[in-house]
């Protein structure tokens, strides 16, 4: 993952510092605000920076995700700034000409600039950074199938995992939302896409604050230094920008939303009935949400879950001589006021 994260960082990098001399200052300020369209441009912005969260569905992968998440998120956001920043900015300098700015044109100044090496290079590392997201998003997506599976929402075949480790189930499932969508064009997959994820995160910020009301003293990996008014204001800006993003979708946008929408509970219920009348085999059910006049405190026991860990990893090594054993211990004790011991 590093030598093929300096791959594609590197030529970008070459670019600017070989493209330093050639920029003029003049047109990194030239701007034709009638020609801009507002709702791609901000959707492809929106489109590059976010699905920060996916990462979170890799947190069981990650050693003390407490101290190290936040780290990780910091430094990949300087990455991703300075990366889109810096050659743009040295490309524009260069040629501010807006029609010559077409798919793939940073290999052409790059090839201008240093060579026909560096231009191969620029897009053998574009090639591989799209394969890379495709890769990271397909990864967040069946992980997420697969902990929905495990805790008993969803079928437990998605749960499955190879030899590998690897959720094969889940991962084909999350190629077929992929199919679905080779017949739009890139601009209506984008802004699809942010359109569901702006649902998404509203949902998943509203949860964040009424998880922090209603479960203070939940356990978790990380925790936003913040009390309930400061996370409310730190959510503001966000928020207005979801907004923003969502009053710019199209009429396609809007009706592929609806049809989601209605299909949701629909499947919900589908799914539902399947559990009840044992139509698919489900795990059971792991879900816990504490009430508002709920007021017991809460721990996690980390022995369990290393004991899991070491027996699925005897299941991947010798699957034919090892069995999983039944899981005798509480994932989460409640330490109730009328129980003064452990």
């Amino acid at each position: 993952a590093v030598v093929l994260t300096a791959f594609t960082l590197l030529p970008f990098l070459i670019f600017c510092i070989m493209a330093a001399p050639q920029v003029n200052p003049a047109n990194l300020v030239q701007v034709d605000w009638d020609t801009v369209q507002w709702g791609k441009f901000l959707n492809c912005i929106f489109w590059n920076i976010n699905y920060w969260d996916s990462a979170s569905t890799l947190a069981g992968e990650v050693q003390n995700p407490r101290v190290n998440f936040p780290r990780g998120v910091l430094i990949t956001l300087l990455i991703v700034v300075i990366s889109y920043l810096g050659p743009l900015l040295a490309g524009v300098g260069i040629d501010a000409n807006r029609n010559n700015w077409k798919e793939g044109y940073l290999g052409v100044l790059a090839y201008r600039v240093g060579g026909r090496f560096l231009g191969l290079w620029v897009v053998a590392a574009a090639a591989i950074s799209n394969i890379g997201q495709f890769e990271a998003e397909m990864s967040s997506d069946a992980y997420q199938l697969q902990g929905m599976a495990e805790r008993g929402m969803l079928p437990s075949v998605l749960s499955h995992k190879s030899k590998y480790g690897s959720p094969p189930f889940a991962l084909f499932l999350s190629s077929l939302g992929v199919l679905l969508q080779l017949s739009s064009s890139f601009s209506e997959i984008v802004e699809l896409l942010n359109f569901l994820y702006c649902l998404a995160q509203l949902l998943e910020f509203a949860a964040f604050v009424r998880l922090r009301v209603v479960a203070p003293d939940l356990p978790r990996p990380f925790k936003v230094p913040l009390g309930v008014w400061g996370l409310s204001a730190m959510l503001f800006l966000p928020y207005v920008f979801i907004v923003i993003i969502m009053s710019m979708a199209s009429l396609h946008t809007l009706c592929v939303t609806a049809v989601v929408l209605v299909a949701g509970p629909l499947l919900y219920w589908l799914l539902e009935q399947a559990r009840v009348r044992k139509w698919i085999e489900f795990n059971e059910l792991k879900y816990f949400m504490p009430t508002t006049g709920e007021h017991q405190s809460y721990r996690q026991w980390d022995a369990q879950r290393e004991l899991d860990q070491e027996e699925e990893d005897e299941d991947i090594f010798d699957s034919n001589s090892c069995t999983r054993a039944d899981s005798t211990t509480t994932l989460l004790l409640r330490d109730s006021d009328n129980v003064n011991s452990q």
